[in-house]
């Protein structure tokens, strides 16, 4: 598939997941709302997706898919009645009526559609480092010049594998340890949902123990400077010096 498909196809999913974003904040803002009338009261809203091959199926390549926003819709859940007689709002029997907005299942659909739209920002930023790769448009035209490319590409791969510190809090998840709210001159960023996808946050690291002997379990939860190689938002670590006894 070329690039500009991938970025086709992975931008349409993230406008997507932006929608249901949106959809998931006007739930979340609106569940308080009341109303003496059930058929006036606030709905919850949830997009319908639908995959779209039509724009992209040229030639052989008609197995690719968009998707893209086919509309919104509202639940049909019935509003919840409550007896609120004092209630300005209140109907002539003294009922007011809440919107079906359930607030577990909105944060859960909004943390669906934030990790949606990291992986389409993932995929995006992969495919722009393999665009990158000095060896993608070398000339094979002889042993010398393949010889040439393999000498930059190995200069490149020794300038990733730079050892830099990083200051980060140590979190395990099962067999994989973390170093998070990272911070430092070399700490990677992402942008996720909690500042709007706008503004880049520290982004983990994995942690491995490259001299299997930083005993990582004694730091967990606790706040150090790693020192080591970072490629790929993987660092070999080969030092852990203490910085905080927690995390606070």
């Amino acid at each position: 598939m070329p690039s500009f498909k991938i970025f086709d196809v992975a931008g349409s999913g993230m406008s997507a997941q932006s929608v249901r974003l949106n959809t998931v904040a006007s739930n979340l803002a609106n569940a308080d709302s009341i109303s003496g009338d059930p058929s006036t009261v606030y709905k919850a809203r949830h997009p319908i997706f639908e995959a779209v091959k039509s724009s992209l199926a040229q030639g052989t390549e008609s197995g690719n898919a968009a998707v893209h926003v086919k509309g919104i819709m509202e639940s049909q859940a019935p509003a919840a009645a409550r007896y609120e007689p004092g209630n300005p709002l209140a109907n002539a029997d003294g009922y007011v009526y809440s919107p079906n907005v359930n607030a577990v299942e909105e944060m859960v659909n909004m943390i669906t559609a934030s990790r949606a739209y990291e992986a389409g920002v993932a995929s995006i930023e992969s495919v722009k480092a393999m665009a990158a790769e000095p060896t993608s448009n070398a000339p094979k035209a002889d042993a010398t010049t393949h010889t040439a490319a393999v000498e930059s590409t190995s200069h490149v791969v020794g300038q990733t594998a730079t050892s830099v510190t990083i200051t980060g809090c140590v979190a395990n998840d099962e067999e994989t340890y973390w170093l998070k709210d990272t911070s430092g001159a070399d700490a990677p960023r992402s942008r996720n949902w909690k500042s709007g996808f706008l503004r880049k946050r520290p982004a983990p690291i994995a942690l491995l123990d490259a001299t299997h002997a930083l005993k990582l379990p004694n730091y967990v939860g606790q706040r150090v400077a790693a020192t080591g190689t970072l490629v790929n938002r993987e660092m070999r670590a080969q030092s852990l010096q203490r910085v905080a006894a927690s995390c606070g």
